[in-house]
């Protein structure tokens, strides 16, 4: 139960990880609409290519104090 909740916390506390666009590559993509993720599900745009649907890709930052 422990590890439950330390798994919570850290997420909590994790940065948002870089979003990119599946079909371009592009870091210029953004939520359709403010409900997106609340209400709706995420749905994104990419503004160089146009790119519109539910599948994007994101960058996870390395943990420096991680150790392999």
């Amino acid at each position: 139960m422990r590890e439950l909740f330390d798994t919570m916390r850290n997420l909590k506390k994790a940065k948002p990880n870089a979003k990119i666009c599946p079909r371009c590559g592009s870091f210029k993509i953004r939520n359709q609409s403010s409900l997106s993720g609340w209400i709706i599900p995420d749905r994104y745009i990419c503004d160089d290519c146009g790119y519109f649907g539910y599948l994007i890709l994101e960058l996870e930052k390395e943990d420096p104090q991680e150790k392999p």
